[in-house]
């Protein structure tokens, strides 16, 4: 979202104050803009109008996970979830906070209802894999990669964890053919997996 954007819609606040839309729309801009604080001000602008408000409950959740802030989005997703408890991106967000977290057992369980829930969802496949892996059940991580490879084979994620989990079982030459794949697909994300996973 661009600052002439944000111009318009503080315009529109300045005639507008209490118009919780215009807050959520804010907002959405400001998260898109990194400007996580501001982001967060603003949801919670809508929220206390419009307590129910789930899209602006997930969007604060989102940007307080970006600041760090961990406990408190894991709190923002647990009452999206406690609402509508069949909410996949909730679900996703959950299981992402919660191996940010250190808790990959408590993620894993929010991936699999997420996958439960629709298992075309790409993030809670490829995240259910990465919480097996985690917990050192490379078998099932491999089957897991498995899944999230069927659906798209174009993401590198899945052939990284497939690669970090055969390499864990002592099938090197099929890890470092899993690796090259994710290599070849997206460099930038086999490193920065490579970084979040050391060993």
């Amino acid at each position: 979202m661009s600052e002439e954007y944000l111009k318009h819609l503080d315009a529109e606040l300045h005639r507008h104050p209490r118009d919780p839309r215009l807050w959520y729309h804010k907002g959405f801009a400001l998260l898109g803009r990194q400007r996580y604080a501001e982001a967060v001000e603003c949801f919670d602008r809508v929220l206390k109008k419009e307590p129910e408000d789930m899209a602006s409950l997930h969007n604060k959740g989102v940007a307080l996970q970006r600041m760090g802030r961990l406990p408190e989005s894991l709190h923002c997703f647990d009452g999206l979830l406690r609402r509508e408890p069949k909410d996949t991106a909730a679900l996703q967000s959950r299981g992402e906070v919660l191996l940010e977290m250190g808790r990959p057992e408590d993620a894993l369980e929010s991936f699999q209802r997420g996958a439960a829930l629709n298992p075309m969802l790409y993030p809670c496949l490829w995240g259910h894999a990465l919480a097996l892996l985690r917990l050192g059940r490379h078998p099932e991580a491999i089957e897991a990669c498995d899944r999230a490879i069927a659906r798209n084979d174009r993401r590198a994620e899945a052939w990284w964890g497939k690669s970090r989990a055969l390499r864990a079982l002592g099938r090197g030459p099929e890890a470092e053919e899993s690796l090259q794949r994710a290599r070849a697909l997206d460099p930038e994300v086999a490193q920065r997996l490579d970084a979040e996973n050391p060993g």
